[in-house]
């Protein structure tokens, strides 16, 4: 009886581990098959991105961890190391590492803006880790190529790779001109009090006692520079 036991439990823990397998290939499958849907497809940065080129080896520096925050690491000339929470902390302690005030240097810090338009044309799947590869669009001649590596722990999910994707990536630019802050207007507005808002209007139009600023399919009327409408 204690041999049937025996054996009974061992073919209970393969089933176990058999179905863990299953459910890893098939989240594995479902990641690589979103992956190759982000490839070849324009996003807008959600972050900075900080780039180091040395003679011999680069570094890409920005990285989004698992509680969705954003740091700037990695390693630089003669394997020093760099930790930062902001680009500007990192930039300055390259700088200094990289010794910036003597001539032999010759490293180059590439920065990219947040809310720069890039192109993600590749998406490296690790273990703990994707490598987004992307590329800022110049002239033919100063084409720009980064990477945003989104950590993990061991075994993500779909779920979390695309939290971790959105926190680094957004699909359309009005989500970075709206990530902090929501533009609002009032009756009664100046139009200077509105441009300070929505920006310098697309056109203006002067009709007898009514001025019409326009933006996109948006137009704020004003009577005696006060805003009474919106159409």
């Amino acid at each position: 009886m204690l041999r049937i036991a025996s054996v009974m439990l061992v073919f209970a823990l393969m089933a176990i581990v058999q179905s863990a397998e299953a459910k890893d290939s098939k989240e594995s499958a479902e990641i690589r098959a979103w992956c190759e849907e982000i490839e070849g497809n324009t996003y807008w940065l959600r972050t900075d991105v900080i780039r180091v080129e040395g003679v011999l080896a680069s570094t890409d520096a920005t990285n989004v961890f698992p509680d969705g925050r954003v740091y700037f690491q990695g390693s630089i000339s003669k394997g020093r190391q760099i930790n930062a929470q902001t680009r500007s902390e990192f930039t300055s302690e390259a700088r200094r590492k990289l010794g910036f005030d003597k001539e032999q240097n010759h490293a180059t810090i590439l920065t990219i803006d947040r809310g720069s338009r890039v192109f993600v044309h590749q998406v490296e799947v690790k273990e703990k880790q994707l490598k987004v590869k992307f590329t800022l669009r110049g002239n033919w001649y100063s084409q720009i190529t980064s990477t945003i590596r989104l950590k993990f722990d061991k075994g993500y999910t779909l779920a979390e790779a695309q939290c971790s994707f959105a926190v680094a990536f957004a699909a359309e630019e009005y989500e970075i001109k709206h990530a902090d802050r929501t533009d609002e207007i009032r009756a009664g507005m100046s139009m200077d009090q509105v441009a300070m808002s929505f920006g310098l209007p697309d056109k203006k139009i002067s009709l007898d006692d009514r001025d019409l600023l326009v933006y996109n399919d948006l137009i704020l009327v004003f009577r005696d520079d006060q805003l009474t409408d919106v159409k």
